[in-house]
C-alpha cells in the first residue's frame, strides 16, 4: 500500500490502549504480589515488536495519552522490566517454583499476539501460561460478563478524552452491576477517582492523576503494555479522509477530486 502511487496511506496513533486484566477479587492474582510480578516479567520494547512489529508505543499508565487530566510533558516510569525481581516476588507470594495460568484469548491479533508474546515472557520467570483461544463472543461472556478469568490481554478505547473514563472500569462502586470486571476495590482508588472527577483546576487534575499513576505501580490492579498506531488507506483521488484516533471514517465528508 505504501509503495502504491494510487494509494494515500493515513495513520495516527489510536485513543486506546492494550492491557493486562487481573481478577482483582480472587484467585491468585488478589495478591498484589502476583500482579506485579507477572508485569516485571514484561519488556515493552520487545512486545511492541512481537505483537505490532514495532508499529506501536510502550505505556507506563493504563490510559494512552496525550489526554485530558495528564500532564505528558512531565516523565512517568511504570513498572520496571525485571525479571528477577519478578521471581523474587513469585517466591515470597509463594510459588517459588513458578506457576500455570490460563491466558483466554481470541482469534483477533489485536488480543492473540500480545498474548501469544506475553506467555513467552512468563515462561523466563517460571510462569506457564496455558493460551485457550475462544470465540469472541464466548470470550468476552467470560471475561466481562461472568467474570471468569485469571489474567487476559485486552484493549480498551477511551469512552472521553480524560482519564476520567476509566471510572466506570475501576471505582469500587462499578463492581457490582458496573463495568468493574476486575474485581477492584481499594479506597485510596476510589478517592483519587473522586476527586479527579470532581476538580476543574487542571493543574490539580494532573496532581491527582499522577499521585494515581504511582498508587497503580505499586498495586498494578491492571498491567499497561501499549497503544498502537491506526491506519487508512485510501484512493489518492478521494478528498476529505481523516484519521483520527478513536478510528472512526465520516465517509459522508469524503468526495472524489476532479479527474
Amino acid at each position: 500500500l505504501l509503495d502504491d502511487p494510487n494509494i494515500s496511506y493515513y495513520e495516527t496513533e489510536i485513543a486506546a490502549s492494550v492491557f493486562v486484566a487481573f481478577n482483582n477479587a480472587e484467585g491468585v492474582f488478589a495478591d498484589k504480589r502476583m500482579r506485579k510480578a507477572m508485569m516485571m516479567a514484561v519488556d515493552k520494547e520487545a512486545m511492541v515488536e512481537g505483537a505490532r512489529e514495532g508499529l506501536g508505543t510502550p505505556l507506563n499508565t493504563w490510559w494512552p495519552i496525550p489526554i485530558g487530566g495528564w500532564d505528558s510533558s512531565v516523565p512517568f516510569e511504570g513498572v520496571p522490566y525485571d525479571p528477577e525481581g519478578a521471581k523474587a516476588l513469585l517466591a515470597e507470594a509463594g510459588y517459588p517454583n513458578g506457576l500455570e495460568v490460563e491466558l483466554k484469548t481470541t482469534d483477533s491479533a489485536t488480543y492473540n499476539k500480545p498474548t501469544e508474546v506475553f506467555q513467552d515472557m512468563l515462561r523466563a520467570i517460571g510462569v506457564t501460561g496455558n493460551i485457550n483461544r475462544m470465540e469472541r463472543s464466548a470470550y468476552f461472556e467470560s471475561v466481562q460478563t461472568a467474570r471468569e478469568f485469571e489474567m487476559c490481554v485486552l484493549a480498551s478505547t477511551t469512552s472521553v478524552p480524560d482519564v476520567d473514563y476509566i471510572y466506570s472500569s475501576f471505582h469500587s462502586s462499578q463492581v457490582d452491576g458496573g463495568r468493574n470486571y476486575m474485581g477492584v476495590k481499594n479506597d485510596e482508588l476510589d478517592r483519587l477517582l473522586e476527586e479527579g472527577r470532581a476538580e476543574s483546576d487542571q493543574t490539580k487534575r494532573y496532581a491527582i492523576y499522577r499521585e494515581m499513576a504511582e498508587l497503580w505501580n505499586d498495586e498494578v490492579f491492571s498491567g499497561c503494555l501499549y497503544t498502537y498506531l491506526t491506519p487508512i488507506a485510501a484512493h489518492k483521488d478521494l478528498q476529505g479522509v481523516i484519521i483520527n484516533s478513536k478510528n472512526r471514517m465520516f465517509i459522508y465528508d469524503f468526495w472524489w477530486a476532479a479527474s
